[in-house]
């Protein structure tokens, strides 16, 4: 335990920042005091600063442009990067769920490469125009779907190869 010498309260020494010189290897003012000191500072000196800034980024437009530049590519690159983590994430948990569902390896072949949810109807494209306006598509956009309307029947999982080959037929034309 130690008393902070700013405001006077006995606190344990986790509540003090380190210091190697002091005897017991701690500050003499608390975190909380700490804080509030530096908040103060922060604000007296905040027309300074943003004085000097101003002042540099006249005398020195160049530079300035060149510091604008890289911390805006930093910047994006780490939004987009943690955008793009997330759109995999999402992506894998939706294929999850609709692979675990209807299966993780081709009906046809048994095969777990390339796998797609196929209509077992043969209705595919004209499915996909009258839900997305367009007779190609799928993916994410059919999970999706799919998932929304409770895993209906009527869906089985094929590799690609049987799937393309099986085009508007009710079976696959590949002999296995």
């Amino acid at each position: 335990m130690k008393r902070c010498q700013k405001c006077g309260e006995v606190k344990p020494l986790e509540d003090f920042y380190p210091r190697k010189s002091s005897q017991d290897g701690r500050r003499s003012d608390c975190k909380a005091c700490e804080a509030t000191q530096a908040h103060k500072y922060y604000k007296a000196t905040a027309t300074a600063r943003r004085e000097y800034s101003r002042h540099w980024r006249e005398t020195h437009p160049d530079e300035a442009r060149d510091y604008d530049r890289r911390r805006h590519i930093a910047k994006r690159e780490t939004i987009l990067g943690r955008m793009r983590e997330r759109q995999r994430d999402y992506r894998a948990d939706l294929r999850a769920a609709v692979f675990t569902h209807y299966g993780t390896v081709c009906a046809c072949c048994g095969t777990a490469k390339r796998l797609s949810i196929d209509h077992v109807s043969g209705d595919g494209a004209e499915h996909r125009e009258r839900l997305y306006g367009r007779r190609n598509g799928g993916g994410v956009q059919f999970w999706r779907w799919l998932i929304k309307q409770g895993f209906p029947q009527g869906y089985q999982t094929l590799c690609l190869p049987c799937n393309q080959s099986k085009g508007n037929g009710k079976r696959c034309k590949i002999t296995h």
